[in-house]
């Protein structure tokens, strides 16, 4: 059967932000221990952080949206590829899900190209950068 990898590293990352962002890791925590006893994929945890960057966004909360994408793109660039496949699936892909038009524009601003790509990659060119070009 399938042999699921170490979460030793997003373990790690969850740490880090945890000294900085305690009520977000909180939240993610919260959404995410429904599902642990279920389903034990720690890569859930992120997409759910991933909702607290997007709330932040939503709220144009600059300083938590700045700090938790500075965090992310460090673990994308420095935690090995299982850890850039979970940035990349777990946190990118949902990022947007449920943010407005004008606040996703106002939040791709902030987000570093290489993140960017890993989202244009799976979804093209958004909603919300069309409504901007036009």
């Amino acid at each position: 059967g399938y042999t699921f990898p170490s979460n030793r590293p997003l373990l790690r990352l969850r740490r880090r932000i945890l000294l900085i962002f305690p009520d977000d890791v909180k939240m993610a925590d919260d959404r995410f221990n429904d599902l642990w006893s279920v389903l034990p994929i720690c890569g859930f945890w992120l997409t759910h952080f991933a909702e607290t960057t997007a709330r932040a966004m939503t709220c144009r909360d600059e300083s938590r949206v700045d700090g938790h994408l500075a965090m992310i793109l460090s673990a994308y660039q420095r935690g090995g590829d299982y850890l850039r496949g979970l940035v990349d699936v777990n946190y990118m892909e949902d990022l947007f899900y449920e943010v407005d038009d004008a606040s996703a524009q106002w939040g791709w601003c902030r987000i570093h190209p290489a993140l960017q790509k890993l989202y244009i990659d799976l979804w093209g060119t958004t909603r919300f950068l069309k409504s901007a070009e036009t």
